[in-house]
């Protein structure tokens, strides 16, 4: 099984937080890993290209021409955080007069983008003016085949190794039995209870 990582370039990233996307049901992860890489201009660095490990499952119209689909292809991505803006009076390590409404627009997001963010401390602003996260992003076009699932994922974890990637986050949709008046509820899964 042939499992190919490259780098077309290697950035200096300040404490990288690493976010892996898949398309699944409904696209959730997907659609959001999209959305974060255009809104915030990450720029690729790497692809994992695994040809074998994602089968035909359908095929791929392009101009009223039946294709197959395009081979599974995951690519990453970067993003290095932006400092707060100098603001009068901010005495290093105070982040709390600049937070609100400095954080999201460094970023090139609005407080609205992301309620849970504003409500709260974003994530890249938790260690305070000086603890700035860069991003790692990675966007896979599929999901590999269960059999070699684990083979894929120890190449994306090998360079998150070598960026000294500490936290790495992943989503998906969860099909559950609910009714569409039901409040919707997010589930957590962690390798640590910390």
């Amino acid at each position: 099984m042939k499992i190919s990582l490259s780098l077309s370039k290697k950035p200096k990233l300040k404490k990288p937080i690493m976010i892996c996307a898949w398309p699944g049901m409904g696209e959730v992860a997907f659609k959001l890993a999209v959305y974060l890489k255009d809104k915030l201009n990450m720029e690729e660095f790497a692809s994992l290209e695994a040809p074998e490990l994602f089968p035909p499952a359908g095929i791929w119209i392009e101009n009223s021409t039946i294709q197959l689909p395009k081979d599974g292809r995951g690519k990453f991505y970067f993003y290095k955080n932006k400092p707060l803006l100098n603001l009068p009076g901010l005495k290093s390590g105070d982040s709390s007069r600049a937070e609100k409404t400095q954080c999201h627009s460094s970023h090139g997001l609005k407080p609205g983008d992301f309620p849970a963010l504003s409500a709260g401390r974003p994530a890249c602003r938790q260690a305070g003016a000086e603890g700035l996260n860069d991003l790692i992003l990675f966007i896979s076009d599929a999901q590999p085949i269960i059999e070699h699932a684990s083979e894929y994922v120890q190449k994306i974890l090998a360079l998150a190794g070598e960026f000294r990637v500490k936290r790495i986050f992943t989503f998906a949709a969860m099909p559950q039995p609910i009714d569409h008046t039901a409040n919707p509820e997010v589930w957590v899964a962690s390798t640590q209870k910390k």
